[in-house]
């Protein structure tokens, strides 16, 4: 009973190898560099609504992760342990953006660089980064340098709540023109065509986001090709 009441002791609650100085350096450290990235992905994402949860998401996970490295240390054991833990989790929300999982994996990795002490280099990956994916953006690097491409998109939901007016308002917003060309409909379900015009291909993921999100999930099937 003495040995278990020694190793609840008081002193015992603060023996560890890193002193708070270093603990609270490294949980600011990456708090501020994955906020940095936060904005970046904010400013990258205008057109996109509920970016602050994101946001939010991005500069947590961060320090969380950082706090997880400061954990595990060398010790292999907390390792195995952190990985079972975290493999009760069930993660319902997915990413939607293969670029959005992309900031996820390198805030991870600017958590980690954080939580092993090592911030110069977290700062040094921060700031190339965000010059790459800003640069990126800017040149339109990978994107197809036709304008005003012209796509036929195809929508079929299964409720009441996503009308007519509000799809075409989501075009007349998103799009440079847009023609509806039919309407097929059954008792459960409505089928919409429509050509529409965009200069940016990024439009194309933020209309779709923009009619899904008019209902629950699976309520409303999004189908876009290219004329």
């Amino acid at each position: 009973m003495s040995a278990i009441l020694s190793q609840l002791s008081f002193q015992n609650l603060f023996n560890y190898d890193l002193s708070i100085f270093s603990i609270l350096i490294r949980f600011v450290s990456s708090a501020i560099l994955s906020a940095c990235i936060a904005l970046i992905f904010n400013w990258m994402n205008q057109q996109k609504e509920g970016n602050y949860v994101m946001m939010h998401t991005l500069i947590f996970l961060a320090v969380a992760i950082a706090g997880a490295m400061m954990i595990i240390g060398n010790n292999l054991a907390r390792a195995f342990g952190l990985v079972g833990a975290v493999s009760i989790i069930r993660f319902r929300s997915a990413v939607k953006s293969a670029r959005d999982m992309a900031y996820v994996l390198f805030i991870i990795v600017i958590g980690m660089a954080c939580g092993l002490g090592y911030v110069l280099l977290a700062v040094v990956t921060t700031g190339f980064g965000a010059v790459l994916m800003v640069f990126l953006t800017q040149i339109g690097f990978g994107q197809r340098r036709a304008k005003n491409r012209e796509f036929e998109i195809k929508i079929t939901h299964f409720c009441n709540k996503c009308s007519r007016v509000n799809i075409e308002l989501a075009l007349t917003e998103i799009a440079l023109s847009w023609n509806f060309i039919g309407l097929k409909e059954n008792e459960d379900t409505r089928n919409l065509t429509y050509q529409f015009c965009v200069d940016d291909y990024q439009k194309i993921e933020i209309l779709t986001n923009s009619l899904r999100s008019m209902g629950k999930k699976d309520e409303i099937g999004v189908t876009i090709e290219s004329l």
